[in-house]
């Protein structure tokens, strides 16, 4: 009979105050959100894919941000748990996404809305709502919440 060892990982969860900041802002409305999100987008916004979440508390004040994919010039994955485990971290009660569209077309396609309603429904079950999807362009932005 051989018996078998398994380790079972430990997560450490330090809170510290270090030297990095998050610009503190309301947001109130989408066009608030969009520029906010661009101001700090990790890549050109018309060279390649990105979404990020903008964490916030229940007064809609920024408490935090993540780059959540990378992708190429047609597409971006985005991992539902590690999103939520981001706005989990730093306690959010609400999250704005963004992702950009290198083309220029502020059309959402068939895998967005299936990812923004999919992500809505699970940020409902653990009380993080997903106020709003926003697709960016360079020169423009399309709101999930206000079409």
């Amino acid at each position: 009979m051989k018996t078998y060892k398994s380790f079972t990982p430990e997560i450490l969860l330090v809170t510290e105050k270090t030297n990095n900041y998050i610009q503190k802002a309301q947001i109130s409305s989408s066009s608030a959100a969009a520029e906010y999100f661009k101001s700090i987008w990790p890549v050109d916004i018309s060279h390649r894919e990105a979404t990020m979440a903008l964490f916030l508390n229940r007064r809609n004040n920024t408490v935090g941000f993540a780059t959540v994919g990378i992708g190429g010039v047609a597409g971006c994955v985005v991992d539902g748990k590690i999103l939520f485990q981001q706005a989990l971290s730093c306690n959010a009660s609400a999250i704005i996404l963004a992702h950009n569209h290198p083309s220029g077309n502020l059309e959402p396609s068939t895998a967005d809305i299936k990812l923004t309603d999919s992500l809505s429904s699970f940020g409902k079950f653990i009380e993080i709502a997903v106020l709003d999807h926003l697709i960016l362009t360079e020169h423009d932005f399309y709101s999930f919440t206000d079409h």
